[in-house]
């Protein structure tokens, strides 16, 4: 048997040497420095020192090997064995302390067990039974002395405990309290929500509900934008989150601008805009708060599809500013619409009323009044037959997108009344010169009341009644027996349409003859100057149709007196009267003259003295500045003078 019985031997050494030049080259890489580590000066010191037979390492190195190998050698093996010896007696030394321990508390009660385990040194010093567990547990003088001092302090830890717990519970209490009186507050701002009709959604959010401010049948663009969370704070209150409608309360206004030139220059100046509300204070009521939220998302909505209409209607003269889309409503006006944020440092507040707000805030009603319709009509879907020029217009059918007709009925509605001036006025400088010619001629203008189609629901019908231009009706009377009657009608899709029909004579003896002559264009006219100049062409015309009842009454007292009288026909393009000769006849023409103003102009060629003569009347607008005669006699004057042909043809 080994004298070393836990065989902690050393490893054998290995050779130092230097075998081979890959086994130099690996221990020079290993060394601090490697290569360049190594130098001549000191290559030759070593080389010297083993010469010297000082020693060294056969391996040329910077550091010495020496305290290398000292650094790298083992513990002495003997004094480690010796620690792990002493380690060993100690640990046997405390296990049979705590085995006589033991022992000894278990002799009192099993002095058998106990001496089969207690040493025998410590039997003969203690002996059995001299300490036992109950002896621990036996009352003893101070004990005794002790029980009252320990029955008071186990009392009052119960006390100082009832009380920690009495703390704990009213804190808790207290806690409970004002959680449920911040849950009720919370609830009671969301039930005035419920109750201002607003719909509450439970959010995926845990424990947290929203309220959706927003319309059903809104643009898809803010369809996801329309609810907001409502959170509860600390102290109970509602905190609505708005989102994409946080950044401020926002309003459309509609300003009405004036063209002036200023020293030479044109500017425009406002003269009208539409009222804006106070911000809302950032204590506002739920309620109030989410109402203005609404109230953005809808005008911020308007803003979105009056953009988007806008950009088909150019060729309206509708225009996209940088913040504004504009129309000019007149030479001299223009409707500018924008999108302000209310208490903004861009929104002007006026000192004074102006003359063209109650315009602005009309047209401002009515685009708020023409989306809400919308949604209405929308959300019943229905409209489409029944409202197609006044809702809306969906591109395709399988298109989920809808545009809203907002600012052409507006546009329409200001280009009617336009043309309905226009018409106004045209038809008063119209009744000048032929009043000034003597002629029976007049006006008369109606307003036709409205007629819708059946519709299912009150929004349609109040849709058609805003939307929808009652039809102007012109009756004109050139000649009592030329008459025309005018029906304008307007339309947000089809614009303004003409429709002239040929009235019947005032006289029942009479028969117009502009349906022969000038008959009007069966479909309409869809612009007003073809209008004027078919009117002015039927004036023509009807002048020379009266102008041939003036011959027949001539020719009829001719006849009586046993005269011949010569035929008179149409000229080619109906504007007059001429005889078989081609030699003498009238020619009316109703044109503008010199000022501008429409006059009556009648051209004739007649004989005088035996001669051909050629003579011009005019009448025009101007009654002072009108010829003494008026246009029968001129027309009765010229057709007497004319020769006589000896053949005789009726007319």
């Amino acid at each position: 048997m080994s004298d070393r019985p836990l065989g902690l031997r050393p490893q054998p050494k290995t050779s130092d040497s230097v075998n081979s030049v890959a086994e130099f080259h690996r221990r020079m890489a290993m060394q601090p420095g490697g290569f360049r580590a190594l130098n001549q000066a000191d290559l030759r010191r070593q080389i010297e020192a083993q010469a010297s037979g000082a020693g060294g390492s056969d391996v040329p190195t910077a550091h010495s090997t020496e305290a290398s190998e000292a650094a790298d050698a083992p513990p002495d093996i003997a004094r480690a064995r010796d620690e792990i010896i002493n380690m060993g007696r100690l640990a046997t030394k405390s296990a049979g302390m705590l085995l006589d321990t033991v022992s000894l508390l278990l002799s009192k009660e099993n002095p058998t067990s106990a001496a089969t385990t207690l040493r025998a040194d410590t039997r003969q010093l203690v002996g059995l039974g001299t300490l036992g567990a109950t002896r621990l547990a036996a009352p003893t003088t101070l004990t005794q002395e002790r029980i009252p001092y320990n029955k008071m302090a186990s009392i009052g830890q119960r006390r100082v405990d009832l009380n920690k717990a009495a703390s704990a519970a009213a804190a808790a209490a207290k806690r409970l309290r004002k959680e449920i009186d911040a849950e009720a507050k919370y609830w009671s701002e969301v039930q005035t929500l419920a109750d201002a009709g607003f719909r509450l959604v439970r959010l995926p959010e845990e424990s947290t509900m929203g309220v959706k401010f927003g319309f059903n049948s809104q643009d898809p663009d803010f369809v996801d934008k329309d609810i907001a969370p409502l959170r509860r704070a600390e102290d109970g209150s509602v905190e609505l989150v708005l989102g994409a409608f946080g950044g401020g309360s926002q309003r459309i206004q509609v300003s009405i601008l004036q063209l002036k030139e200023v020293e030479n220059e044109k500017e425009y100046t406002v003269v009208g805009r539409s009222r804006l509300p106070a911000p809302l204070p950032e204590a506002a009521p739920l309620k109030d708060r989410v109402k203005e939220a609404s109230e953005t998302a809808f005008n911020q909505e308007l803003w979105h599809e009056i953009n988007k209409e806008g950009r088909l209607m150019l060729n309206r003269e509708v225009r996209l500013e940088k913040a504004a889309v504009t129309y000019p409503i007149s030479p001299t006006e223009i409707m500018s619409i924008a999108l302000v944020s209310l208490g903004g440092a861009d929104v002007a507040v006026p000192a004074s009323p102006m003359p063209k707000d109650n315009m602005a805030e009309a047209l401002n009603i009515a685009l708020a009044l023409q989306l809400i319709s919308a949604h209405r009509l929308r959300e019943e879907g229905e409209g489409e037959n029944e409202m197609h020029d006044a809702m809306h217009v969906t591109k395709e059918e399988d298109d989920n997108q809808v545009e809203y007709l907002l600012l052409e009925p507006i546009v329409a509605s200001f280009e009617h009344d336009r043309i309905v001036d226009r018409c106004v006025r045209f038809f008063s400088d119209f009744l000048r010169p032929l009043c000034s010619a003597g002629l029976e001629s007049f006006v008369e203008i109606k307003e036709k009341p409205l007629t819708f189609p059946p519709a299912k629901s009150r929004a349609v019908a109040a849709t058609c009644a805003l939307l929808t231009h009652p039809d102007i009706y012109f009756g004109l009377q050139i000649t009592p027996q030329a008459r025309l009657g005018i029906t304008c009608s307007s339309s947000a899709i089809q614009g303004t349409r003409f429709v002239v029909s040929c009235e019947p004579a005032s006289r029942p003896e009479l028969a117009n003859p502009l349906p022969n002559l000038c008959p009007p264009y069966a479909e309409g006219y869809e612009e007003v100057d073809g209008l004027f100049l078919y009117i002015q062409w039927a004036v023509s015309r009807g002048l020379a149709a009266h102008s041939k009842l003036i011959l027949q009454s001539l020719m009829s007292s001719i006849q009586m007196d046993g005269q011949a009288h010569t035929q008179w026909v149409y000229t080619p393009d109906n504007k007059g009267l001429v005889d078989n000769s081609g030699d003498y006849g009238i020619h009316f023409e109703f044109a503008s003259d010199q000022t501008g103003g429409l006059a009556v102009h009648l051209t004739a060629n007649l004989n005088k003295d035996g001669q051909k003569i050629s003579k011009e009347w005019t009448w025009p607008p101007h009654t002072d500045q009108s010829i003494s005669s008026n246009l029968e006699d001129v027309v009765r004057e010229v057709l007497s003078g004319c020769p006589n042909l000896t053949e005789s043809h009726g007319l």
